[in-house]
């Protein structure tokens, strides 16, 4: 169970660096018009949202799950009934989005990364349910993929943003 812990310490750690990569910067306005300076403008705008959202949830998950008495009893129940839904739904939204091309890798990252925490969430549940630390162990690693993709969405964020500020 000492495992079971340190994986479950390791997913509120990687809570708190998703709140610090996703969160979300204003855009600069520019006077100097581009040709695809409103296409970007209106995918960030339209992005914007489903950040905050990701990150409202990320802050939800940090305040629901206390460092100190991490347990697959106190995680998974929230996971299967709050944490686990909302991002689906926030999956479900992104997938409806047509990026623009300049926000293409933006989109790619964002879905990497909500597509990673449900893989997490899966493992969790599953190894709950079947009482198996080495899907726990997998949980740990998917949140790891998962940091490293909410990283990867914010360099790819922060380069549009410098782009645009090029404009």
């Amino acid at each position: 169970m000492k495992g079971l812990k340190n994986v479950l310490t390791k997913f509120l750690g990687a809570m708190g660096c998703c709140l610090i990569a996703l969160g979300c910067g204003e855009t600069t306005e520019e006077d100097t018009p581009h040709t695809n300076a409103g296409a970007i403008d209106a995918g960030l705008d339209h992005l914007k949202p489903l950040l905050q959202e990701l990150r409202s949830l990320d802050m939800d998950i940090a305040r629901a799950v206390p460092a100190d008495s991490v347990s697959s009893d106190v995680i998974v129940p929230l996971i299967k009934s709050r944490f686990r839904p909302k991002l689906i739904a926030l999956s479900n939204r992104v997938q409806e989005i047509v990026p623009a091309p300049e926000l293409a890798t933006v989109h790619k990252h964002l879905r990497d990364y909500l597509r990673l925490r449900l893989e997490a969430f899966d493992l969790a549940v599953e190894g709950a349910r079947l009482n198996d630390s080495a899907l726990f162990e997998q949980f740990g690693t998917k949140l790891t993929e998962a940091d490293e993709a909410g990283r990867a969405l914010k360099n790819a964020l922060n380069a549009v943003r410098y782009d645009r500020s090029g404009f």
